[in-house]
């Protein structure tokens, strides 16, 4: 737990979130990572039994809830701006509790 300083993050999808079909809808923090005791956020390792490692982050801030439509994104040639009406963003400072769980597979 003491060597763990930061979380990397860009968009977290939000669950139980109905949006218009065939958008994508997620939060998004107000910069790429999570640090430990930063503005109040924890990040507390829950378990990590059988090669699974489950962790919890404790008041993660965000600043905005955004979205875009997955068809038209998937239109465009990389780089390119969406046309307008196929995405949105509205800010608001807001704080969430984010539980994850991945696989952690040893190199040797």
């Amino acid at each position: 737990q003491s060597k763990l300083k930061f979380a990397a993050v860009e968009r977290l999808q939000i669950p139980d979130f109905e949006g218009r079909e065939g958008w994508e809808v997620s939060a998004c923090p107000p910069c790429s990572h999570i640090n430990d005791g930063e503005k109040g956020q924890r990040i507390v390792i829950d378990s990590f039994e059988n090669g699974t490692l489950s962790w919890t982050v404790h008041d993660a801030c965000f600043f905005a809830v955004g979205g875009s439509d997955k068809a038209a994104q998937r239109a465009l040639p990389c780089g390119a701006p969406m046309p307008e009406g196929t995405y949105f963003q509205v800010r608001q400072d807001f704080k969430g509790l984010l539980h994850f769980q991945c696989s952690v597979a040893s190199t040797a």
